[in-house]
């Protein structure tokens, strides 16, 4: 490791920690990083691993921390100390993570521990998502031993529903995944991929960015950018669109005061599919929904599935188009009509508005969601290789009421960085029956059906055999 010069710390180190703990978007938690690393001494320094930097930052820092600070290093401390993390299994490995989300930060926090050289790819400058998202009890638990709590105070608090914004898990993943030397690269698009060349002056594969970041080899690419994927068409994926019944959403979400009156209403997720006895009361009102769901944190946040002959019959749609994705075009949709329906839907459920809401609301439709045939595939040219692998929406697009998302993409990554942390032990073969099982059974998982996954969720780690109750066949 590289040897730090105490001389070279400077005495407001302890304030720069906090500012980087109190960040809150993508670009200033850069820039107080960058901030935390230059009074740290570590400005241009050289590690021998990307994950030395943690401990550099540590030796630095820890002992001018309060208690709840040094549960931060203290969380991480024990993770690095895990037996699947000792023999850092994707040391001198390089891989390019495309996009930001929960999903992608999550595979590269992963790859980090495992010893990997990280590069996070992210087109935008700002975390603006503030959807929130439903957390099963093991991904609450797999966040809070990484630091969520210490990261953010609110982590996970409601008492009726685990959830927090897009937004904010963002924001805590960016901060373990830059403590734990991940390179992330804001307003940063993916281009392609760059296979090595004839002449022999680039023997390798690359990735093609803009702006272009430093040209190094890659062992893999991890796509995590949703539908938009990039990845799939040159990996050889086919992605195929499976349809259900018409399914149309409303998101709307304003400001939590937190005043008395708005922390007595309950949170509730209401299903027509379970018959829930509130939508029929709904319907007196001339409110006609599948479901809806209502969670509290900094926004009280509603998301729900309208009928369309309801949204006709209150104006919300102008004309009625065969095709759903015809019948949402902003031209067709009334925003004063469709104010007027949310309104009505917020004072039905009794939650005090003191603000306005806080975006022009949308209706979408998301009756045709799509996913890939196989997670992941290996480019061979002139003797070199990529593994590539699909994670997150790009693999899989969940129907966002089931609240399996962020499970079923957080057993994805994992997934796919165990494949990687296994090139060079097992064969090329192997590695992608192993990862396409694993596929299926994310695929399988859902409210109603958790029988494939292992029931001690204080044990699920990185190898898929922690977490799966499934066999995994040999390759002969």
């Amino acid at each position: 490791m590289l040897q730090q010069n105490r001389g070279n710390v400077a005495p407001t180190v302890r304030n720069s920690f906090k500012a980087f703990i109190a960040a809150q978007d993508l670009c200033d938690t850069l820039a107080a990083f960058n901030h935390l690393l230059a009074d740290c001494g570590l400005n241009g320094a050289k590690m021998n691993e990307p994950w030395h930097l943690y401990f550099h930052i540590r030796s630095v820092v820890y002992y001018n921390l309060g208690f709840r600070q040094k549960q931060l290093f203290r969380l991480l401390d024990a993770r690095f100390n895990l037996d699947v993390y000792k023999h850092r299994p994707t040391t001198n490995k390089r891989v390019c993570v495309v996009g930001a989300g929960p999903v992608g930060l999550r595979a590269a926090v992963e790859l980090a521990f495992l010893g990997g050289h990280v590069s996070v790819l992210e087109k935008r400058t700002k975390f603006s998502r503030e959807n929130r998202l439903h957390l099963w009890p093991w991904v609450v638990q797999d966040l809070a031993s990484l630091g969520a709590k210490v990261l953010f105070k609110n982590f996970c608090k409601s008492r009726t529903y685990f959830h927090v914004s897009t937004r904010q898990l963002q924001v805590i993943l960016l901060k373990v995944a830059l403590l734990v030397g991940v390179n992330v690269y804001s307003a940063t698009g993916f281009e392609s991929i760059a296979p090595p060349l004839r002449n022999g002056s680039k023997p390798f594969y690359s990735i093609k960015t803009e702006p272009q970041i430093p040209v190094r080899e890659f062992t893999a690419i991890l796509g995590a950018t949703g539908v938009n994927d990039q990845l799939a068409e040159p990996a050889g994926i086919n992605r195929f669109v499976f349809s259900q019944k018409e399914s149309l959403g409303i998101v709307c979400y304003f400001p939590n005061l937190e005043t008395p009156e708005e922390m007595k209403v309950k949170e509730f997720s209401w299903t027509a599919q379970l018959k829930h006895h509130m939508l029929h009361r709904m319907r007196d009102v001339g409110i006609d929904l599948e479901n809806i769901v209502y969670f509290r944190g900094e926004m009280h946040y509603l998301v729900m599935t309208p009928k369309r002959q309801n949204l006709l019959a209150r104006g919300v749609v102008k004309q009625n188009p065969p095709h759903s994705k015809d019948l949402v075009e902003s031209t067709n949709v009334s925003q004063r009509c469709l104010h007027a329906f949310v309104k009505c839907v917020v004072e039905f459920a009794g939650i005090p508005r003191r603000t306005d809401f806080t975006r022009v609301m949308s209706l979408f439709d998301f009756s045709s969601l799509t996913r890939a045939e196989k997670p992941a595939s290996v480019l061979t040219s002139h003797s070199k290789k990529l593994y590539v692998g699909l994670i997150g929406d790009s693999l899989l697009e969940p129907v966002w009421h089931e609240g399996v998302g962020t499970c079923r993409g957080f057993l994805g990554a994992l997934d796919a960085v165990w494949m990687i942390a296994q090139i060079g032990i097992n064969s090329d073969e192997q590695l992608l029956a192993d990862r396409d099982v694993a596929y299926r059974v994310m695929q399988r998982v859902s409210g109603h059906h958790r029988s494939e996954l292992q029931k001690n969720v204080r044990k699920y780690d990185v190898n898929p055999k922690s977490r799966y109750t499934i066999n995994f066949p040999k390759v002969v």
